[in-house]
């Protein structure tokens, strides 16, 4: 059996890794955390003050399982909160019909037969008229015709 007391990094190191792991691979569609971490964290600082008032040990497996809980959803909430599709003005979240991008090219181009292909970061939108900001990644595949040139990324001198 593993001593854990002598390796306290790693076990909350593991709870966070977790949290972060279990959201990438089920957790697109889970509603925000940041609420459940608030109270989560304000539950575990009560319990420890609480446990630390009493004459004898307090309940210190309850506030460790807490605590490793507790960096459990933060794992999850920093990874949904670093996650670029559930910002508000993320492409995929936009009402409307879009008329026209603005982006920059942001990859390699890679010369296909037929193709330019390569991915465009979106910095604005337009809908109905009128431009917002925007943000999101877009792959594009422009047609080798005679006059036009392969996509280059922006260089600033």
């Amino acid at each position: 059996m593993i001593q854990w007391a002598p390796y306290a990094f790693v076990r909350l190191f593991l709870a966070l890794a977790a949290g972060v792991l279990t959201y990438l691979y089920f957790g697109a569609a889970w509603p925000d955390f940041r609420g459940p971490l608030v109270g989560l964290t304000l539950l575990f600082v009560a319990l420890q003050t609480w446990a630390n008032r009493q004459p004898a040990p307090g309940p210190t497996e309850a506030a460790g399982w807490l605590a490793l809980f507790t960096l459990f959803v933060a794992g999850l909430t920093l990874t949904q909160q670093a996650t670029e599709n559930r910002r508000p003005d993320h492409l995929s979240q936009l009402k409307g019909t879009i008329e026209f991008y603005r982006a920059v090219v942001d990859d390699y181009t890679v010369v296909r037969p037929a193709t330019y292909a390569t991915t465009v970061r979106v910095s604005a939108v337009r809908i109905r008229g009128q431009w917002q900001a925007a943000l999101g990644g877009i792959r594009v595949s422009v047609p080798r015709d005679s006059g036009v040139a392969a996509p280059a990324t922006a260089t600033y001198g």
